[in-house]
Parts: structure tokens; C-alpha cells; sequence
């Protein structure tokens, strides 16, 4: 993939935090109706051994979830300042294809994943630093042990991105439902809810993958769906989960054995949420990034939190963009630049912008 210009680059915001100037430059890496395609959703970000940036995203013909055709990439090698041309890496006719997750090894493998209809689950590897990837492998299998907890019909990935623990452990986040059938376009499809989460793992470097506990309806959360994950300082999983609750709020969990069992379900009071994607990611030891839209209504006030106490407790943030949507982050490899790729002004756009740490 060669790196060309993106379409547009622009510096709109200038702001203190900390004592600290920022100016903020925003790169649209993809737009509205360019292309083949409608619509442009569902970011992840990851980098990589080398230093690349690497996005995916879903490529729609219309808003609707049912709609998306293909899950595209691009790559930067300049720190996001320019970005190669999208490489469509599963492109489909008439069947759904959704939720790209992207996973960076520390052996220089990256990891696409992603669902069909959410009813199955598949990856594809690349091993030349996210130019090209590989052949399609379905790890459906794993989800069948969840079968047991829960019996769903809709399954998908984060979205987001996955992690490599330190003992090198694979982590997806995932979540299911058992949604009830109806008709788009013709088409039978299936409601998102009732919902729950978990989380997959591999200790083999993606060979075998095993399902961890679910995450159920109790007195906090309710429709645990979309999910993302960070390790803390001990070793132990976090997830941080969006929930359909009156309180507006994220909800987080803790597993100290890789997934196998969870700590009851925790209201995260500081993080408000209206009802949409966001990610958390480490950055080092104690210290967490947490970024989605910070209002209790509307899908606004994109903002990056920090926690340097494992997510104990966070700081008021940084305000990043006004009216925005789905949001993924990511670390530069040499830790000074914090990545965030978001959805921007009503589907707009996928848009890049970094936080110097």
C-alpha cells in the first residue's frame, strides 16, 4: 500500500490542559460517499513493531448495520500525516460483513477480525506489517462453548481493537445476543438485545481460541454489548462495557484469570456514556486512556480521559471534538502521541487526530 495525501487535513482547535498547549489536527481518512460506498463506520486503530498506524472500518451502502459490504484498511508510516489508499481486505455482495477488530502482535503480526451476519467469526493474519493479509480463518468454533451461558443468534467483535497481554495472550472482546427476528429489505435479520458480553482468548498466538464468562444482566448492568479491554498493572483484564442502563454510565468488570471468571459488575460514575462505542488501552504501568463521547444524551463531546491509579479513578479529560460518534485509540510505538480515529458530524467522516502524552 503506498501512502498518498489524505483527502483532508485541517487544525481547528487550540487548548491548555495541564499547563500544556495542544493544537489539534484533524485528518479525514475517510469520507461520506467516497468511493464505492455510502457510508464509512466503525474505526479501529492499532500500531504496530515498526511504527505503522493501521485502520479498518466497515464500508456501507447505507447507515444501516445490516448494510456493511466490505471491512477496508489503510496504513500510515509518517505518524499519520498522510495514509494509503483504502485496501478493501473482505469485500461481500449481498451478505453483511461488520465490527473489523484490529489486533497488533508483538511478534509483527496484525490481526484483522470480523463477523459475517453476526452469526459467525473470522480472521485473517498479515505478516508484512499490515500491507497484505492472509487467507480467511473462521474461529467461529469458540463461541460455541458460550452456547452453555447463553444461547445467542448474534455474535460480533468488540469493535475496536483486541490486545496482547504480557504473558502473551491473545484477548478479543466480543458480545452476543438472542435478538428476535425481523424484516429489512426483505431480508430476515436479528434485533441486537437482550445482549451480553465476554471476552475470547488464545495462549497459542491465535491457533486455538477459548471463550471466558459471561457477563449477565444483574442489578448494573443490562444488554452488555459493545466491549473493550485494557490489562492493569497487576496483569489483570479489564473490561469496560457499554450498557443499556438508565444511568448513562460505562460499566467495568475485572478478571484475574484471564477471563475465566469476572468481578461483579462495577457502575463507573465518572464515565457517562449515551449509549455508544468507546475504548480504553494502557498506556503503562498505572496509567489508562479512556475515550468516547462524554454526555448523557447525545452522541457529543468526543473526550480523552486519563486514569493513573489502574481506573480506580479519572481525570475530567480532554475535549477532542464536538459532535462525534464510535471512537478507537491507540499508543505511538514510542509512547509520546496518543491515536484517536473517530466517527465525526453525523457520519461525516472517519476522522484521525493525535494528543501529544
Amino acid at each position: 500500500m503506498k501512502n498518498v495525501q489524505a483527502y483532508h487535513k485541517r487544525v481547528s482547535l487550540i487548548f491548555y490542559y495541564e499547563n500544556r498547549k495542544y493544537i489539534m489536527d484533524y485528518i479525514d481518512i475517510q469520507t461520506r460517499n467516497h468511493g464505492n460506498y455510502s457510508v464509512y463506520r466503525i474505526p479501529g486503530i492499532v500500531t504496530t513493531n515498526l511504527g505503522a498506524i493501521i485502520v479498518t472500518y466497515e464500508c456501507r451502502l447505507t447507515t444501516h448495520d445490516w448494510d456493511s459490504r466490505a471491512i477496508s484498511v489503510q496504513r500510515s508510516i509518517d505518524g499519520g500525516n498522510s495514509w494509503s489508499e483504502p485496501y478493501i481486505v473482505v469485500k461481500t455482495d449481498d451478505v453483511l460483513v461488520n465490527n473489523p477488530v484490529l489486533l497488533s502482535c508483538r511478534d509483527g503480526r496484525v490481526i484483522l477480525f470480523y463477523s459475517y451476519d453476526y452469526a459467525s467469526l473470522h480472521m485473517k493474519i498479515s505478516h508484512d506489517d499490515g500491507i497484505s493479509f492472509g487467507k480467511e480463518i473462521d474461529i467461529s468454533a469458540a463461541l460455541e462453548d458460550i452456547r452453555e451461558q447463553f444461547d445467542f443468534n448474534v455474535c460480533a467483535a468488540g469493535p475496536g481493537h483486541g490486545i496482547e497481554m504480557s504473558d502473551g495472550t491473545l484477548v478479543l472482546p466480543i458480545w452476543l445476543a438472542n435478538g428476535a427476528e425481523y424484516e429489512y429489505n426483505g431480508i430476515p435479520i436479528r434485533r441486537h438485545m437482550p445482549s451480553v458480553c465476554t471476552i475470547i482468548t488464545s495462549r497459542d498466538g491465535g491457533d486455538t481460541f477459548y471463550a471466558g464468562e459471561v457477563i449477565h444482566d444483574d442489578n448494573i448492568v443490562k444488554n452488555a454489548n459493545e466491549t473493550t479491554v485494557a490489562e492493569l498493572s497487576d496483569g489483570s483484564l479489564m473490561l469496560n462495557i457499554r450498557s443499556i442502563i438508565p444511568q448513562k454510565r460505562r460499566v467495568s468488570v475485572v478478571s484475574r484469570d484471564n477471563g475465566k471468571s469476572f468481578s461483579k459488575p462495577v457502575l463507573e460514575e465518572s464515565l457517562i456514556c449515551p449509549i455508544c462505542y468507546g475504548s480504553i488501552l494502557s498506556i503503562q504501568k498505572n496509567l489508562l486512556a479512556f475515550c468516547n463521547c462524554a454526555d448523557i444524551e447525545e452522541r457529543k463531546n468526543l473526550t480523552v480521559k486519563f486514569s493513573r491509579d489502574d481506573g480506580k479513578t479519572w481525570d475530567e479529560g480532554i475535549h477532542i471534538y464536538d459532535k462525534a460518534g464510535y471512537s478507537d485509540i491507540a499508543v505511538s510505538q514510542n509512547g509520546r502521541y496518543l491515536y484517536i480515529f473517530f466517527e465525526r458530524d453525523n457520519l461525516s467522516a472517519l476522522t484521525f487526530t493525535q494528543l501529544e502524552l
